[in-house]
């Protein structure tokens, strides 16, 4: 089959498309100009360094990272080499994948999980890894760091656009979180639809057919609201399990979306029913309703401020996103321990 004829192609013209991984021979097995952005976190760098043919890059990083630190160049000084090492660990591996993206596109880069909520960590990180991409070829305009929408990641957004940093508002559960991002100015706004949970708990993942998970209803009310306002950031789905979960995608402005998934949209030819429901998806973002006007999110007002805060209290957003932190910060934490063992390595020879 080619690929013209697979269902991947006829979503690739409907939504924009962003390679969740930070493997390049993955994405090489797809045409160029397929993806426009690559994402990563935590938990993919942490994966992508299981591979054989990636785990040369963990002792290369650390004695980088060393070097780094003992020059103190920007986005190493005062720094432990295990913390500069991890960073460098995503660095290499993204700028590998730079190359396959499409002009327009971004490197997508994580902030510490551990930093969610410290509005001064979370920044003084981003910046961190502005200057270490830049120093490995990855320049300023074309990266963009995910971080946390809490609280604290929203504002941090908020300070570091008015920098020029460029911002993905992750981890987003409601459409307050998405109106926020949209307010601070973000590139995007990430919607997981899946709960992050599901993508490590065998059997975890439940079908609730098309549009039928609840972060399908945040995806077209924010998206709604954005293009009302006239904003510039755009919603971007995350999480994504099943092919059904993908024909809902249609008519979004970006979708991410992991190897596996992508590799199974690739083998599916397009038939005359999926390219209805490509069709029925992309009429339900474009009738979307916006979220109502009073609907103040905007962090630099005491109304917006008590809004967003309100709704990130509410028991099943709490859960959810201390789930995602969480998961994320246990992969931060592993990979200071595989930085700190080399270190101790180094040191034993």
């Amino acid at each position: 089959m080619a690929y013209q004829d697979s269902l991947l192609f006829a979503l690739s013209k409907t939504t924009a498309l962003d390679f969740d991984g930070n493997d390049s021979e993955q994405i090489k097995l797809y045409p160029p100009g397929t993806f426009l952005d690559v994402t990563s976190n935590q938990a993919i760098v942490r994966l992508e360094l299981l591979k054989p043919h990636l785990k040369y890059i963990i002792p290369e990083a650390v004695k980088e990272a060393q070097q780094l630190v003992e020059e103190g160049v920007e986005g190493a000084k005062g720094r432990d080499v295990a913390s500069v090492a991890v960073d460098v660990m995503g660095v290499k591996l993204g700028a590998m994948m730079y190359p396959h993206i499409r002009s327009e596109g971004f490197v997508l880069s994580q902030s510490n999980p551990s930093a969610a909520n410290s509005v001064d960590a979370t920044v003084a990180h981003s910046r961190a890894l502005v200057a270490l991409f830049k120093r490995y070829g990855v320049p300023p305009s074309r990266l963009c760091i995910k971080i946390p929408s809490t609280l604290a990641g929203l504002q941090a957004c908020s300070v570091l656009e008015k920098e020029g940093i460029r911002t993905l508002a992750t981890v987003v559960y409601i459409v307050e979180q998405g109106l926020a991002a949209g307010e601070a100015g973000c590139r995007y706004s990430a919607a997981y639809v899946n709960p992050l949970g599901v993508n490590f708990i065998p059997g975890g993942h439940v079908e609730h057919g098309f549009h039928g998970l609840p972060g399908f209803g945040v995806l077209k009310t924010v998206q709604a609201t954005y293009q009302q306002k006239g904003q510039k950031t755009e919603i971007m789905s995350a999480s994504l399990i099943s092919l059904t979960e993908a024909l809902s995608l249609a008519g979004l402005a970006c979708s991410t979306l992991s190897p596996a998934l992508l590799s199974l949209l690739a083998a599916t030819p397009l038939t005359p029913e999926l390219a209805t429901q490509l069709a029925a998806s992309s009429e339900l973002y474009t009738t979307a309703p916006a979220a109502p006007a009073s609907l103040n999110c905007n962090l630099d007002t005491p109304e917006g401020l008590a809004t967003v805060t309100k709704a990130l209290e509410e028991p099943a957003t709490k859960a959810l996103m201390k789930e995602a932190v969480d998961i994320f910060g246990r992969f931060e934490m592993e990979l200071l321990e595989l930085a700190r063992e080399e270190i101790k390595k180094l040191g034993d020879a």
